[in-house]
């Protein structure tokens, strides 16, 4: 028979394309609760119905066989096997009763009457058209399978015909598709299963071809609409992507070399990552330079939320952990309320306190970890079942302190936050990561007033410096003031003395109190020379405040003068 077959394949044949096959991406069987939920929708739910008023298969015997045969859209089938037909209810009449039953390989419904008021409804599988969505993750460490699905054309499928299945945008893996299958319910085929096999013909990197097999070439057949599923093909996973879409065709060719039952392409499966996460609620805290930069203006907490959405919906890893990382500056965390020890090294349980992933189903967190930088932030939660589909991550500052100054400020910082799901090792012996974001923005804190930086004031036995303060606005509000000395600060220093409760509208002269502060801190101006930079922040708004900074400087019996008007810089 194969000889038959190899020479057919050698005759050039003509396309038939005439009630040809057709690519599926899946088939299942039908289910008995789905068919009556989709018979009975806009029922009113009375007797002389297709089911009648209790809706349901081998209820009452108030079903109407007829309508029911009408509404899965085929004539009802009535024969007694003697040339008579069995007693069915009238037209929107009550008497029938209705069983179900599951059509096994086989595109067609029937409903048909077994005896007087009594019928079957054979129903058949469900087929679709939609591409299923396999992990790219997954395929790095196992292989992907695809099982389409061909519905033969109206001739069926007969002794040594041969059915080959092309595959593109992406190759067959040779290596682990030794055996491929092709596997027809018994509804599909005209005698019994045991009559029929599909033999490998050959496998390429493209395609793959069977050739029917039967006991009998006469009797045994491969019915018009049924049902065949492929099995046993995988996929090459060089070259697969998040853009990889796998298209599948087929066609027939019979013993004459003529092709038919050709099979247009259609997409069996795309690869996509198995996870995306997005940022849906941004940290956007205002630090509240009135309360010393040690709370927010709105109080101690500010929480970031992330959301999350599985892409997968047919080949997919099981997850196991899903990891936040977080960039920002986190050195307020050293806080003595946080780092508890005071031993400058964060645990999982001393950044507890400061930072709590939270808003999960059944998700919960396992742990928590900052790089010794304090900017890179870890937070661990470990998944029970599904990924949660949104997890909140709240910071908590040790807040204001009532003006002792011991806690630390909160620096002005901006967010990134990056998403990692790690899988169960179910296939590996390291964990397999699923990116589902790169570091993307999370948002920022910033002043709830005026910052401005004065890059450049010298002080000194032959200098006269000159700072005013102006508030243009309407708004009474506290001034602080931090220092950093050239070649001597890498960091802005506090300069507590130099701040100034309740500033109201106006300009002020600054310098005096500036210039004391200064000489408490162990520079005095009138025994040596220096030069600083000074930070000034007013609680009011930004727009309201200017700086005016210059120096007089009497160098060799000559004056300099250096002036400048400095604006928020935040």
């Amino acid at each position: 028979m194969f000889k038959r077959t190899l020479l057919a394949l050698a005759v050039s044949g003509v396309a038939v394309s005439a009630n040809a096959a057709t690519i599926y991406t899946k088939a299942s069987s039908a289910v008995q609760a789905d068919v009556e939920k989709a018979i009975t929708a806009n029922a009113k739910g009375v007797a002389g119905e297709a089911l009648g008023a209790d809706k349901v298969f081998n209820g009452a015997a108030d079903d109407n066989c007829t309508a029911l045969a009408s509404a899965l859209g085929v004539s009802l089938t009535n024969d007694d096997g003697a040339g008579g037909k069995y007693t069915v209810a009238a037209s929107g009449k009550a008497g029938d009763k209705a069983a179900f039953a599951v059509v096994s390989g086989l595109n067609k419904n029937e409903v048909k009457m077994t005896n007087n008021g009594l019928c079957t409804a054979s129903v058949k599988p469900g087929l679709s058209t939609s591409s299923v969505k396999d992990g790219l993750e997954y395929s790095s460490v196992k292989a992907i399978e695809i099982k389409p699905v061909i519905v033969a054309g109206i001739g069926g499928y007969k002794d040594e015909d041969t059915i080959t299945v092309n595959l593109s945008g992406a190759k067959v893996d040779l290596t682990k598709t030794t055996a491929p299958t092709i596997t027809v319910g018994n509804d599909g085929l005209s005698s019994a299963p045991a009559n029929f096999s599909f033999d490998i013909l050959d496998i390429t990197a493209e395609r793959v071809r069977f050739t029917v097999q039967t006991v009998n070439a006469k009797n045994d057949f491969v019915k018009g609409g049924a049902v065949l599923q492929l099995g046993g093909i995988f996929l090459d996973s060089k070259g697969l992507s998040s853009d990889t879409a796998v298209s599948v065709d087929s066609f027939a060719t019979n013993t004459s070399g003529t092709d038919f039952d050709v099979a247009s392409a259609r997409v069996i499966t795309t690869l996509v990552n198995q996870y995306t996460a997005s940022v849906s609620s941004l940290l956007d805290a205002a630090i509240d330079v009135g309360k010393d930069r040690q709370e927010f203006a709105t109080g101690t907490s500010d929480a970031l939320v992330v959301a999350m959405k599985k892409n997968t919906d047919n080949l997919e890893l099981t997850p196991a952990e899903v990891h936040y990382t977080i960039t920002g500056e986190f050195s307020w965390m050293l806080d003595d309320d946080i780092d508890t020890n005071k031993d400058g090294k964060l645990s999982s349980a001393e950044l507890g306190k400061a930072v709590k992933v939270a808003g999960l189903t059944d998700d919960a967190a396992k742990s928590y970890a900052v790089n010794t930088d304090l900017t890179k932030l870890t937070v661990v939660s470990t998944v029970t079942g599904a990924v949660d589909t949104s997890a909140t991550i709240t910071f908590t500052v040790p807040g204001h302190d009532e003006g002792k100054l011991a806690n630390l400020m909160i620096p002005v910082q901006d967010f990134t936050v990056a998403v990692d799901v790690k899988d169960n090792k179910a296939f590996s012996t390291a964990a397999v990561n699923m990116p589902a974001l790169s570091a993307t923005n999370a948002g920022a804190w910033t002043l709830n007033g005026s910052v401005v930086i004065v890059p450049y004031m010298p002080f000194g036995p032959n200098t006269q410096p000159i700072l005013r303060h102006t508030n243009a606005g309407t708004r009474t509000g506290d001034i602080t003031v931090r220092y950093m000395v050239e070649d001597e600060h890498n960091a802005w220093q506090p300069l507590a003395a130099a701040g100034v409760k309740d500033a109201k509208p106006g300009v002020r002269n600054m310098l005096n109190i500036v210039t004391d502060a200064l000489k408490a801190e162990g520079y005095d101006s009138e025994k040596s020379g220096f030069k600083v930079a000074l930070e000034i922040v007013t609680n009011v708004p930004s727009r309201d405040v200017h700086v005016y900074g210059g120096a007089k400087v009497d160098v060799d019996g000559q004056d300099r003068i250096h002036l400048g008007t400095f604006k928020t810089n935040n």
